[in-house]
């Protein structure tokens, strides 16, 4: 599922999800990285799409290790996205991209999850407020 999501795959996602039963969430044992977070990471428009039509959830949070000190960084999908755009060759439809995701975002209510970590999820909301 999260290779297909990386790669724009949606006839793979498809039978993932409705054929094979895999979850649409479903986090990686390293990063906790969701297709949502690979397709969004490579700039892949019409996978973003999919996820979000099915229902994928844009506020499950990734762990990336940084830096020296290797601290641990929490990353939501668009702020994944967003943090991408600042390496020496994004994706070419990055922006695209995090414009679906923070209008899927700013659309949604915190769900519990969020409640619990209310900072982490306001500081992707934040930065998508502040980049519009």
């Amino acid at each position: 599922m999260h290779v297909a999501a990386g790669n724009n795959q949606i006839k793979v996602m498809e039978a993932c999800l409705d054929k094979w039963g895999f979850s649409i969430d479903d986090q990686d044992n390293t990063y906790h990285l969701t297709p949502l977070h690979l397709a969004a990471y490579k700039g892949q428009v019409a996978a973003v799409k999919f996820l979000l039509k099915r229902g994928a959830d844009s506020t499950l949070l990734c762990n990336i290790y940084k830096g020296l000190s290797n601290a641990k960084i929490e990353y939501t999908p668009y702020y994944l996205s967003f943090w991408v755009t600042y390496k020496d060759n994004p994706p070419k439809n990055i922006q695209e991209v995090l414009e679906i995701l923070k209008t899927h975002d700013l659309e949604q209510k915190p769900s519990p999850k969020e409640k619990e970590k209310p900072s982490l999820w306001w500081r992707s909301m934040l930065i998508a407020l502040s980049d519009s």
